[in-house]
């Protein structure tokens, strides 16, 4: 998946998006990469997968770096050297892909990873969220669908945050409308 300028332009405006998604780690992992490590975003993403999605913006990063090797030599070197990361967790060399690991500076300052569906997204200074499901919006169970999304994409708005959340291929009642019309793609 590449960042459109349509999704971009949408994602530039404050408010609730969806991304229909029926691979959540892969559809994530590329929205950190070509928001984060692409377009130097800064992100809060509320995932249970943190770990995946961490190997999968992982191993695309070191494919960049392998692809932007000037001969085949470099890359041969670069591909070993990356390699030890599989091995011992860590980069020795290039040590610049240590930003990357577990709890580099990537992940703290770029794209932080939450776990919590209690955490509020307008609490995070990142102006853009990506979260995972509708579950872990703050939205009252007993409300109207519908109801309670519009008044987190209000909040969105007031908060000046863009938040983009997985849904899957299903009908959402009453909300299925509000969830097309506010669709990334």
């Amino acid at each position: 998946m590449i960042v459109t300028e349509s999704m971009m332009q949408k994602i530039s405006e404050p408010g609730l998006w969806f991304m229909k998604s029926s691979k959540p780690i892969k559809d994530i992992s590329n929205l950190i990469y070509e928001l984060a490590e692409k377009g130097c975003a800064h992100l809060f993403v509320n995932t249970q997968y943190q770990k995946e999605i961490q190997r999968e913006v992982i191993a695309k990063v070191m494919k960049d770096r392998i692809d932007e090797a000037s001969d085949e030599d470099e890359r041969n070197w670069l591909e070993r050297e990356m390699s030890e990361y599989y091995e011992h967790g860590f980069f020795f060399y290039p040590e610049e892909m240590n930003d990357y690991v577990e709890n580099g500076s990537f992940w703290k300052e770029d794209a932080y990873l939450g776990d919590d569906s209690n955490l509020s997204i307008f609490d995070y200074p990142s102006k853009i969220a990506i979260i995972e499901g509708i579950d872990y919006l703050p939205i009252d169970d007993e409300s109207d669908l519908k109801d309670s999304l519009q008044f987190v994409h209000e909040d969105a708005i007031v908060y000046e945050k863009s938040v983009i959340v997985m849904v899957q291929e299903k009908n959402y009642e009453s909300a299925s409308d509000f969830i097309e019309t506010n669709l990334l793609v």
